[in-house]
């Protein structure tokens, strides 16, 4: 699949994509293996949680992510924004 979503989404669109898989949870990089190539999630994943979207444990020998406050907040925010853009259509 490659960076397929990424490519089509763009920064933002990827950006809500991780941090609504990982809402109400936690995932590690296979869980979102759909969403791009496994470097490209790793890097998202590891660009979030600099952030402070995202907090993070060790497992294993990878790490496994959560929303952190600050995450929920940017996410509640894109999403306002979405609606804005939907509306304006």
């Amino acid at each position: 699949m490659g960076d397929t979503v990424i490519e089509a989404y763009g920064y933002n669109k990827l950006k809500v994509l991780v941090l609504e898989s990982i809402q109400g949870g936690s995932c590690s990089v296979e869980d979102l293996l759909s969403l791009g190539s496994r470097e490209s999630i790793a890097m998202a994943l590891m660009r979030y949680h600099r952030m402070g979207l995202l907090n993070r444990y060790r497992e294993g020998r990878g790490y496994v992510y959560s929303l952190s406050q600050r995450g929920e907040e940017r996410l509640e925010y894109l999403d306002e924004l979405e609606i804005i853009d939907d509306d304006s259509e």
